[in-house]
């Protein structure tokens, strides 16, 4: 991630991680929700296009961080090959 000013850009891209051992995602997992910890939730801005896997969780992470999410759609082929993926339902701060 980088660092202009006051606020905080980070961004996230991968191979497909389909496939990942199951202690290799959980450190993975881990290893982002500590990085986008590192960070106020207003200052920081996250770039992903959330494809499977690791964008996704990327994403994830920055959302129940209450982080804002700019999100990249694929051109072309790349566009087509990637599958859809849920990242998550709009944070409703009421319910904690």
């Amino acid at each position: 991630m980088s660092s202009k000013g006051d606020s905080m850009r980070g961004g996230s891209t991968s191979h497909r991680g389909r496939g990942l051992d199951r202690d290799v995602e959980r450190q993975v997992r881990g290893l982002l929700d500590d990085a986008v910890h590192e960070t106020e939730p207003t200052e920081l801005v996250a770039v992903s296009c959330i494809a499977d896997v690791p964008d996704s969780w990327f994403a994830k992470a920055v959302l129940k961080h209450s982080s804002r999410l700019e999100v990249v759609v694929p051109a072309g082929g790349t566009a087509r090959a990637c599958t859809p993926v849920q990242v998550a339902q709009p944070h409703d701060a009421s319910r904690g």
